[in-house]
């Protein structure tokens, strides 16, 4: 992880107390020295995050100093009673921790996270507006669309294609030619439309097949084609793209928790799954491998486009 460490500063960890309304999650963290910070839990099942909180990253945690937050999370997942329980549960666990830890540092030192983390107040930073529905037709997509590039003046998108874990199936027979060539048309070339496949492909033909139809409508990335862990064929699929010379590339990430699989993608100098890294706040452990994470696709070339449809707090 990259070393941000806080020398100077002696709080400990004093309470750490948890809120929920069964969707979302957050963490109140208290030091010794009368701060606060609020964190945010990896959304989804957030019952189960919060148990596993306060019996695998709370007890580790409580009355050490929060300067080092690498060296807090390498603390838990060195834990003895963590053995054999390092997945995407206890990630989400450690990312609202760690989140709390940054809120709490940064009032310490009077600074906004960004500071802290880079030094500087970053001017105003490319997004893109995220469909998240596949129950919405093509020509509604559209026009919903293209509203709000009319009133918040967004450019650049990001929609649902096929279905979700599908097996190669589409939500229904056509949707994902509709909801392409729909929001094309309406959007216009210069607007940036990107897609999510939420892993709706099995077979890495018809992952190609739908490539080279995204590419014929200038689509920007094709997210995660494939089941997440399926990386062979996300570097089938990229190299295939590579090789025909098509303008659009493949982006995933967004459920991966290892850092040490990250490292092995992203220092790849061929043969990479995917050329831009969409690690998940709230599922890989928080802001400080996500900053790992952008460090390390900065300095080997990728994209980097991080990922928070549910831990928005984390995300701001």
């Amino acid at each position: 992880m990259v070393n941000l460490s806080f020398s100077d500063y002696e709080g400990t960890i004093s309470g750490l107390e948890t809120f929920s309304d069964g969707e979302a999650a957050f963490l109140l963290l208290k030091t010794s020295d009368g701060l606060e910070g609020w964190g945010e839990f990896g959304g989804k099942d957030v019952d189960i995050t919060l148990e596993l909180f306060h019996r695998r990253v709370a007890p580790v945690v409580h009355g050490k100093k929060i300067n080092d937050p690498g060296a807090l999370i390498e603390l838990v997942i060195r834990f003895e009673l963590n053995y054999k329980m390092m997945g995407v549960q206890l990630s989400k666990a450690i990312a609202g921790l760690d989140s709390a830890v940054w809120d709490t540092l940064g009032k310490r030192y009077q600074k906004s996270v960004c500071e802290l983390i880079s030094g500087k107040c970053l001017q105003p930073y490319p997004c893109y507006a995220s469909s998240i529905s596949r129950k919405i037709s093509g020509e509604k997509l559209a026009t919903k669309l293209n509203q709000l590039r009319v009133d918040h003046g967004i450019q650049a998108f990001k929609i649902k294609i096929g279905k979700r874990m599908g097996k190669d199936e589409d939500e229904w027979e056509g949707r994902t030619e509709e909801v392409v060539k729909g929001c094309r048309t309406t959007l216009g070339i210069d607007c940036l439309i990107g897609v999510d496949a939420n892993g709706a492909y099995e077979n890495v033909e018809t992952a190609k097949n739908v490539a080279s139809f995204l590419e014929e409508h200038k689509i920007w990335f094709f997210e995660e084609p494939f089941p997440w862990v399926d990386y062979d064929k996300y570097t089938a699929l990229q190299k295939f793209l590579e090789e025909e010379k098509l303008d659009i590339f493949v982006a995933g990430g967004e459920q991966e928790f290892r850092l040490d699989i990250w490292k092995l993608m992203i220092i790849k100098n061929h043969n990479r799954p995917f050329l831009a890294s969409q690690p998940d706040f709230g599922y890989c452990g928080g802001p400080t491998i996500a900053f790992t994470i952008l460090k390390l696709s900065q300095q080997h070339g990728l994209t980097f486009m991080p990922h928070s449809p549910v831990s928005c707090y984390q995300f701001l």
